[in-house]
């Protein structure tokens, strides 16, 4: 393991493309979820208390996979606001260190 700390930027992006890619997946999970419910019906007498257990539980999973997407959607946001910040903070310190660079340059033709 390293002990370096620094963040590339383009791999920032990747992750946030990719829970962009997540927050699609549970959209059509939550969505087939509900297409895949047995009506009430389908449990018949007999497994009608089952079928209103089923019910309830697959009404708060249906409740928690709707939610999903908008926290990935917005977790992947909030992910390439971090990867905008570290490429702006980024090119700030390189125009700093050019300045720097820039100014020891002019100092040593004077001195020449």
């Amino acid at each position: 393991m390293s002990d370096q700390r620094f963040a590339e930027v383009d791999q920032i992006v990747s992750v946030s493309r990719s829970v962009r890619e997540v927050a699609d997946f549970t959209e059509s999970a939550a969505a087939y979820s509900v297409e895949a419910d047995p009506d009430m019906t389908m449990w018949g007498g007999v497994g009608l208390p089952f079928g209103q257990i089923y019910s309830m539980s697959a009404d708060r999973i249906h409740g928690i996979l709707g939610r999903l997407p908008d926290a990935f959607s917005g977790l992947a946001q909030r992910i390439e606001d971090s990867a905008k910040s570290i490429s702006e903070s980024d090119d700030g310190v390189k125009r700093s260190f050019d300045e720097l660079n820039s100014a020891e340059m002019g100092m040593n033709d004077a001195d020449g």
